[in-house]
């Protein structure tokens, strides 16, 4: 779970709710729309320092090309748009090892 600074840090800020982490996969998280969604905006919200193919050293993001996969990870721009600021939406966190 080294990926996940980002998201305990909302936790942390009170905007995202952790549900079930328990030491068990899948770990979920709740949180709004408007809080969530900005930090998918130029790909997966992954943490400085964990092992990605290429990071983009001005941003400190991973590289990733929107609509590809990243880390089994699949992007839908046309979703996130239709998403209300204010609805709750759930993260189910996988391993991948």
């Amino acid at each position: 779970m080294q990926g996940l600074g980002w998201l305990r840090e909302m936790v942390a800020a009170g905007k995202a709710r952790e549900h079930s982490l328990k030491g068990g996969y899948p770990n979920r998280y709740t949180a709004a729309a408007e809080d969530l969604l900005p930090l998918f905006t130029d790909g997966p919200p992954l943490s400085v320092g964990i092992d990605v193919d290429a990071w983009n050293e001005s941003t400190d993001k991973p590289v990733v090309v929107l609509g590809d996969r990243n880390w089994n990870v699949t992007m839908h721009p046309d979703r996130i748009a239709a998403c209300s600021p204010k609805q709750t939406l759930t993260l189910e966190i996988w391993d991948q090892s």
